[in-house]
């Protein structure tokens, strides 16, 4: 289905956004016990990785396009790339519906914007490493 995606113009944004979705879902994060700030830190940490993966690929693409006419071989920030080099964070970001509430609310918030700060250094330190 990604390459028939791909096929009709999506390309690697598409794939990008279609990663998106294996993170937990908004159903399976709210729930009565769940407390609002948790709910709210992790979608955050959600939509932080989706933002920074999308904006990865389409500067990837843009940088790729640039090289290509230069003569150089492109590389590029691609769908497969994240998911091969960003797995542990995919998997971090995953499991943070675990956390438990009863460690205290500064703690728990401590722990989900370290996890968005992580997010953003990796996605700088992978953008980097492709340049």
């Amino acid at each position: 289905m990604r390459e028939k995606e791909r096929e009709r113009g999506g390309g690697e944004a598409a794939a990008a956004t279609a990663l998106t979705p294996t993170l937990p879902r908004p159903p399976l994060l709210v729930n009565r016990y769940c407390p609002f700030y948790k709910t709210v830190g992790m979608l955050r940490n959600i939509a932080a990785f989706h933002e920074a993966a999308t904006a990865a690929v389409e500067r990837g693409g843009a940088a790729a396009a640039g090289a290509a006419s230069g003569g150089d071989a492109p590389k590029r920030v691609t769908y497969a790339l994240i998911k091969a080099r960003l797995g542990d964070l995919l998997h971090k970001i995953g499991s943070q519906k675990f956390e438990d509430p009863s460690q205290g609310e500064a703690s728990l918030r401590a722990k989900l914007a370290a996890l968005r700060e992580e997010i953003r250094e990796r996605f700088r330190a992978l953008e980097e490493e492709v340049r």
